[in-house]
């Protein structure tokens, strides 16, 4: 079973992407000092393990325990 995303969700996706790699060109590092450079990572990266943590061991676990087997192998 497969599941249709919808043309709507994809054109938000690609526009946000887009915004992105726009903001990351325009503020590259020749923009930003050593200390603004220092606190956008550290927020990048603790943004990354956050989401990673809660993934797996809150909503992984949760939907573990919750889901049928059939509608987790679609979120996969």
């Amino acid at each position: 079973m497969q599941l249709e995303i919808p043309a709507s969700i994809l054109q938000v996706r690609l526009l946000a992407v887009s915004v992105a790699v726009l903001a990351a060109a325009r503020f590259s590092p020749a923009y930003l000092s050593s200390k603004a450079l220092g606190f956008v990572h550290l927020i990048a990266f603790g943004t990354f393990l956050g989401t990673n943590i809660w993934t797996t061991f809150v909503a992984g676990l949760t939907m573990f325990k919750n889901l049928p087997r059939q509608v987790r192998i679609c979120l996969l």
